[in-house]
């Protein structure tokens, strides 16, 4: 039946032309399948030195860790181009973006909280680049620019066993 549909849809072509697409057919699954594993960015050039750029830190106080910046004006802005698992560590690569020079800002310090997919209890160390507000930069060098173990250890785990019966908290009454 296949066969019947594929003379119905290729019958007015030439031979030449049916055995060409024909080809392209069968090679098509070959080609998605290498277009697809060799892709990807490629990974972020680390260079040494030290970061220049607004202050950052970590909390890993909540579920997952957050890169917190204190910039000097409201016009800064940071996002996170890629977060990746190391050997020993998570890594997040952030980019910092000067304010707009068409516009003036207050001088006041501003706090940023950018949410990461690492978990809080991860080792996590933040590599940061600061470009221009109109750079359209899709590489550049990142620099190291802060680093955390992980977090307390996880709060340990009540047992709980089926039946076992615990009486309520004594209520708090200031009166005695």
């Amino acid at each position: 039946m296949e066969a019947h549909a594929e003379s119905k849809f290729m019958n007015h072509l030439p031979d030449r032309e049916r055995s060409r697409r024909r080809g392209m057919l069968a090679a098509l699954p070959l080609a998605m399948f290498i277009g697809g594993c060799g892709g990807g960015a490629p990974a972020p050039r680390i260079t040494d030195g030290a970061y220049e750029g607004p202050p950052l830190s970590i909390d890993q106080t909540g579920r997952t860790a957050v890169v917190v910046m204190e910039a000097p004006t409201p016009g800064w802005s940071v996002t996170v181009d890629r977060s990746s698992e190391a050997r020993d560590h998570w890594q997040a690569f952030v980019t910092i973006r000067r304010p707009n020079p068409a516009y003036m800002y207050a001088q006041m310090i501003v706090k940023q909280n950018l949410l990461t997919t690492v978990e809080s209890r991860r080792p996590l160390r933040v590599y940061a680049r600061v470009l221009e507000f109109a750079d359209q930069a899709t590489d550049g060098e990142y620099r190291e620019a802060v680093r955390a173990g992980p977090s307390n250890a996880e709060p340990p785990i009540e047992k709980e066993f089926p039946g076992e019966f615990r009486p309520p908290p004594p209520p708090d009454d200031p009166g005695t």
